[in-house]
Parts: structure tokens; C-alpha cells; sequence
């Protein structure tokens, strides 16, 4: 069932339908590419899921959507759209730098990131 899930991203019409590859090796290139996003996927939504469980506190912040308590059955593809208001800046030095539209999605990204025990500086380099 959850394979499915995973699997049905694959063939929506904006992935299958634009596919004009002339070569058999570059459809297997492409295929690998596309399942290699899904074990990454998947591996980010265990992490997330993972670090909402051992979270310490009783009750969970409240980072979802318009500050509501976040779900224990957090998707990859909530993490995508809550994500869609930050962005990556780069300076004269060349040194890039997150962005946010408000310190709510500053919050929102930090906690999430930790959830995947990470940072916003591991997730730049």
C-alpha cells in the first residue's frame, strides 16, 4: 500500500506524459533517477516521522499549517508545500544563506530540520 503511494508520483501526467527520451539507456537513467527521489523521500518522511515520535515534550509545536499542531503522520509532501516559502540567497562572497517570508517558517523549518536531527547551516553545506 504505502509502495503504491510512492509509485503513483511516478506516473502522474506532468512526470509520465513529458518523457521524450530517444535511447533506451536514458530511460533507464531516468527511471533510476526517479526511484533514487523516492528512497529519498521516503527516507526524509521516516526521519521526520522518527524525530516526531521521540519528541521530548508532551505536546508538539504548533508548526503546521497557520501555526496548528503538527500531525505524528507527517507526509514528505506537507514538508514540500510548507517549504515552498523559503528560499536560498547568495551574498558577494558567495556564501548562500536561507531566506524566510516570516519568522514563522524560520520556526517552522528549524524545527522541522531538528526533527531530522539537523540544522539549516548542515542542510546549505
Amino acid at each position: 500500500m504505502i509502495v503504491e503511494t510512492d509509485f503513483r508520483l511516478l506516473k502522474e501526467p506532468c512526470i509520465a506524459s513529458v518523457i521524450y527520451l530517444k535511447t533506451p539507456e536514458r530511460v533507464h537513467s531516468l527511471a533510476m533517477l526517479l526511484h533514487v527521489s523516492l528512497l529519498l523521500r521516503a527516507l526524509i518522511q521516516y526521519k521526520l516521522r522518527k524525530g516526531i515520535k521521540e519528541y521530548p515534550a508532551d505536546e508538539l509545536p504548533r508548526v503546521g499549517r497557520s501555526g496548528r499542531k503538527i500531525q505524528q503522520n507527517i507526509t514528505t509532501r506537507f514538508l514540500i508545500e510548507e517549504w515552498r516559502h523559503q528560499g536560498f540567497m547568495e551574498d558577494e562572497a558567495g556564501v548562500y544563506k536561507l531566506i524566510f517570508i516570516n519568522p514563522f517558517h524560520h520556526l517552522q523549518m528549524t524545527t522541522f530540520l531538528g526533527f531530522m536531527g539537523m540544522t539549516a547551516e548542515e542542510l546549505i553545506e
